[in-house]
């Protein structure tokens, strides 16, 4: 899984945005249609960082 948190001059209009708790997520086209769902949640790993965990339910079936 790749995570790009720099976002200036890029292109996001093919993505699926969404909003969980504060947290501004990008979804790319590929993942929305591979996956049959995505579960996202925030763990405090230091001071000041926060660790995302991410799990992806592969859709079995073709679109």
């Amino acid at each position: 899984m790749s995570v790009d948190t720099y976002l200036k001059g890029k292109n996001l209009t093919r993505y699926a945005r969404l909003d969980h708790d504060g947290l501004e997520i990008h979804v790319a086209p590929s993942l929305r249609v591979w996956a049959e769902h995505v579960w996202v949640d925030a763990e405090r790993a230091f001071v000041f960082w926060k660790r995302f965990l991410i799990d992806v339910e592969h859709r079995h079936q073709p679109t």
